[in-house]
């Protein structure tokens, strides 16, 4: 049997008490050919990296390959131990399945690792990288994975601890942006992502980190909605090539699919899922994850801006509905609830700032219609749910190529926050202080007082965030530089 390894990956994905997903990516050229996947996985411990041993020995299956999904296979590694780490190596072969006639290759490229999370009632503190957007800049092992290769070093130097999550808030390529491709249609979507993702230091904490990955714009077009890419034949492709590559190397590593079994069996030709909106559930922590770009409208409101189809009356508008029903149950529980929304939900840019001759109001103009600022009802019903709630709630965003920590007090007397985290890398500077309106949100009843903007600074060059949930009752939370490693910004947020 002819066994390969794995172009992309192994990565891990979404993972929970007693399940671990693997995702890989088969050679380019082996990309039309029948491919079959195998997996491997035992309990790390200290036996040899390589080896089984009568305490830990390795288990193994075999996975399905999409050919429809540029190669690119799933699996559920289930019935694992709460909270323990475990070694996993995938490979596979053309034109034949066995696990028993496997030569388990000795490439360490072949390997990741994963813990489980832990189980209810655990002492055990969630802490996970979080951040937004990253051009993919010039030549290979460029700038794009610079501020990787900076958590790796601070996690190698104990200057942060390992993380149990990877967040990462959207645009993880730049289609829309010169690529230095050759290809077109679809391949260049998916050229692009192979290149993003077998970055040394990007694909390095892949490998030993459960990611979670949410879509925005530039992973099909600058400021797309989807009623506008109804307008043309060109833009129809265009989203059907945007949504087809991001499933396969997203979707399909995050809770989304909800099974290997579903991504397997997606209809074709179809190239978008029923909903992108997800939950991710820790002992300690809750994550809704919002989909605000697949699951937007057509133009609307006074201003005239693009809004969300959240609130309509079609079948997107579920979202919406299972959004508030999860803030009412988060009443009986005591985790820290996170809402992922890829762009800020707790801060309106202003209408006009004249920062580099007035460049970026120009940027204001459009960053207005991609923010909540355009869906002040969408909201407000979240707020007025988050109002009648007892439980925690944290929003994470990014988008605006820029980093801070703010806080909103509600009629009630209830402190909300927002996590804003971006960029991992872009080319220039991103908004600024004085581009945000921190006095009120537009037509917002719930706000009393200003928006607090807790570390009085905006860390506008390439940086990521670092949160770590506290069983004292505050989450920490550090802005950190993307070049240096330098803390920017460090602060405990009082639930």
């Amino acid at each position: 049997m002819d066994i390969h390894v794995f172009e992309v990956g192994p990565f891990t994905g979404n993972v929970s008490q007693n399940n671990i997903r693997v995702w890989g990516a088969v050679k380019k050229e082996h990309m039309i050919l029948p491919c079959y996947g195998y997996v491997r996985w035992k309990e790390h411990c200290d036996c040899g990296y390589h080896d089984a041993c009568e305490t830990h020995p390795f288990s193994a299956s075999t996975f399905g390959i999409s050919n429809h999904f540029d190669g690119t296979g799933i699996c559920d590694i289930r019935g694992l131990k709460a909270n323990a780490r475990y070694l996993i190596q995938i490979c596979y072969s053309i034109l034949d399945m066995g696990t028993s006639e496997v030569q388990w290759p000795e490439d360490n490229y072949s390997y990741c690792t994963s813990i489980t999370s832990p189980s209810t009632g655990s002492p055990h503190e969630t802490t996970f990288v979080f951040g937004s957007c990253r051009d993919q800049g010039p030549g290979f092992d460029g700038d794009s994975d610079e501020t990787f290769n900076t958590i790796n070093r601070l996690i190698k130097n104990g200057e942060i601890e390992p993380p149990d999550m990877l967040w990462m808030c959207g645009d993880q390529i730049y289609i829309d942006r010169p690529t230095g491709l050759s290809t077109n249609g679809y391949e260049k979507f998916t050229d692009l992502y192979r290149k993003q993702f077998t970055e040394t230091e990007f694909s390095k904490l892949m490998k030993t980190t459960p990611a979670y990955l949410q879509m925005d714009d530039h992973e099909v077009e600058n400021d797309w909605s989807y009623a506008k890419m109804q307008l043309s034949e060109k833009d129809k492709k265009a989203l059907h090539n945007g949504m087809r590559s991001y499933n396969a190397y997203q979707a399909s590593l995050c809770a989304t699919f909800s099974s290997e079994e579903e991504f397997l069996s997606y209809p074709l030709p179809a190239p978008y899922l029923n909903k992108y909106w997800y939950k991710v559930d820790r002992h300690d922590s809750s994550f809704f994850v919002m989909d605000v770009r697949y699951d937007r409208g057509e133009a609307s409101d006074t201003d005239k801006l693009e809004t969300w189809r959240l609130g309509a009356s079609s079948p997107t508008s579920v979202q919406l509905d299972e959004l508030e029903n999860w803030i009412s149950s988060s009443d009986r529980d005591n985790k820290v609830n996170f809402i992922v929304t890829s762009v800020p939900f707790l801060v309106d840019p202003k209408r006009w700032s004249w920062r580099f001759m007035g460049l970026v109001n120009i940027s204001l103009r459009h960053t207005r219609k991609e923010l909540w600022y355009a869906n002040t009802k969408e909201r407000n019903r979240i707020l007025e749910t988050i109002e009648a709630s007892d439980a925690h709630f944290i929003f994470l965003s990014g988008d605006v190529h820029c980093s801070f920590v703010v806080s909103m007090l509600t009629r009630n007397g209830k402190r909300i926050h927002n996590v804003v985290s971006s960029a991992f890398n872009w080319m220039s500077p991103g908004l600024a202080r004085g581009d945000f309106n921190w006095s009120n949100l537009r037509n917002c009843p719930h706000q009393a007082g200003s928006i607090n903007l807790i570390n009085n600074y905006v860390e506008y060059k390439n940086n990521f965030a670092y949160l770590k949930v506290s069983d004292s009752g505050h989450i920490e939370v550090k802005i950190i530089k993307g070049k240096t490693g330098d803390c920017e910004f460090e602060e405990k947020i009082s639930l």
